[in-house]
């Protein structure tokens, strides 16, 4: 889906691809020819479950298949992790990192920056921070976009717009309890005009 805005200078082109964490996870390919993006790609229509429940028996098979397609051989069955960290549930996937601690003595994390790389590994990395905690995630990301010298708008928008309906008022808290400052104030120093008023109308009033 793409969605084109325009406030008086500000021009926001926002690329949206629902894959594999939450309801969506939001990356660019620099070059879908390569490699990784090819394998990041196919995970794109996958099927993934949302609910709850955790199958406590099966997150142990998934943990002893992920330790068979990366630790226990050379190289790296790729196909295997895509299968299973594509496909699992939040809660799942946290049951899986449980069980490959217990039965392997690592976390999942290790596991992935240790057997993967470059985009693979980027993409990974993220699902596993947003099973354990989506909000904190994307307050870091809205945080790291407003440093610096210029505003990452780009990601600005996206990720209050994507977030907005579905966990925003968490987010917010993260960002507080995380810089000890309110986002819709972080915003508002970023930002100016009809813009301004659009992305602190999509975060709501502060509580």
């Amino acid at each position: 889906m793409k969605v084109n805005f325009e406030f008086g200078n500000h021009k926001v082109r926002l690329v949206k691809f629902k894959i594999m964490s939450q309801n969506a996870i939001l990356l660019w390919m620099p070059d879908p020819a390569q490699r990784d993006a090819k394998i990041l790609l196919a995970c794109v229509n996958k099927t993934r479950y949302k609910g709850p429940e955790v199958d406590r028996e099966m997150a142990a098979k998934d943990a002893k298949a992920l330790y068979k397609a990366g630790e226990e051989k050379l190289g790296t069955d790729e196909k295997g992790f895509v299968k299973i960290l594509s496909e699992r549930s939040n809660t799942q996937l946290i049951s899986i990192n449980t069980c490959y601690y217990d039965m392997y003595g690592g976390s999942l994390k290790k596991v992935i920056k240790k057997e993967t790389s470059g985009l693979f590994e980027h993409a990974f990395l993220i699902i596993l921070q947003c099973a354990e905690n989506p909000a904190k995630y994307f307050a870091k990301v809205l945080y790291k976009s407003m440093q610096g010298l210029r505003t990452n708008d780009t990601t600005l928008i996206r990720v209050i717009m994507t977030r907005t309906e579905i966990d925003m008022q968490y987010i917010k808290a993260e960002y507080h309890k995380k810089y000890n400052k309110n986002l819709n104030d972080a915003v508002h120093s970023e930002t100016s005009g009809h813009y301004r008023t659009f992305l602190l109308s999509l975060l709501g009033q502060n509580h």
